[in-house]
């Protein structure tokens, strides 16, 4: 039975299968087992969460990240550097949507916190140094490197 395989999954098919039984609530003769598998699903979540808290356990990073889905995309593609910055302090600012597990979310802390800014950080330096070595995105390259200075100039002083 699926919900025996539960602890198996990583982050991510863990949250499709969320989204799945989410939507057989719907359905008259499915009702039952995906109440079920949401159980099963929030106690791993806490599970999970309990692990993280104690340093064992790292979430799956999700296919798309918290930068993207609120909207943070640079080079050819990208929006404004005005743009950007606002996005980046509303990431510092506020709560944060739940684009991925509960453990992958913790890993952002609260809002105004050392916590968020040192993730920020640590994700604006992976795009930069995971990607020097590919063709054609320079412009991206360079429009990072701008706002890790900005959100150390902006938020370092903030939160430490």
């Amino acid at each position: 039975m699926i919900i025996d395989k539960i602890p198996e999954f990583d982050d991510n098919q863990l949250l499709n299968l969320y989204r799945n039984a989410i939507r057989y609530l719907d359905h008259a003769e499915k009702r039952k087992e995906a109440g079920e598998i949401l159980e099963a699903i929030s106690s791993e979540w806490k599970l999970r969460l309990e692990q993280f808290d104690k340093g064992n356990y790292k979430a799956t990073t999700p296919k798309i990240g918290l930068l993207k889905k609120m909207g943070y995309v640079v080079g050819q593609e990208g929006v404004k550097t005005v743009t950007r910055h606002k996005i980046l302090d509303y990431i510092m600012e506020n709560d944060l949507p739940p684009v991925s597990s509960p453990s992958y979310m913790e890993e952002w802390g609260s809002p105004m916190s050392r916590y968020r800014y040192k993730k920020l950080h640590r994700v604006l330096n992976a795009f930069v140094t995971g990607n020097q070595n590919k063709e054609n995105i320079e412009k991206a390259i360079i429009e990072w490197k701008e706002d890790i200075d900005y959100i150390e100039n902006n938020w370092r002083l903030k939160v430490f």
